[in-house]
């Protein structure tokens, strides 16, 4: 069924056309330095800390297909749903599956 639904989605994706590509393009050749701008602001705090880093803090292997969606608690556990019908529970302090539901 899975596989149905992301062949079907796949499927359904249209590329822009020539046109809309364009006025992308142009519009963000305008708001370049913005932007730029915008970027700086969202990786940094106001005591100009990176908030966002480049490398991962950690990865996680388990899942067998696509993540459906990912959820985080106050506590750092780590909730994952998977397209292969499973959600795991993860800590960040274990780099293991700490039960597969």
């Amino acid at each position: 069924l899975f596989k149905d639904m992301r062949s079907k989605y796949n499927a359904e994706k249209v590329s822009p056309t020539p046109s809309q590509e364009s006025l992308v393009s142009h519009h963000s050749m305008d708001d370049n330095n913005g932007l730029l701008e915008a970027m700086k602001s969202a990786i940094t705090d106001k005591n100009n800390k990176h908030i966002f880093v480049s490398k991962p803090f950690c990865t996680y292997t388990g899942h067998t297909s696509d993540l459906l969606d990912v959820s985080w608690s106050k506590n750092y556990f780590i909730l994952s749903s998977s397209m292969d019908k499973t959600v795991r529970l993860w800590h960040i302090s274990r780099k293991e599956c700490l039960c597969c539901f």
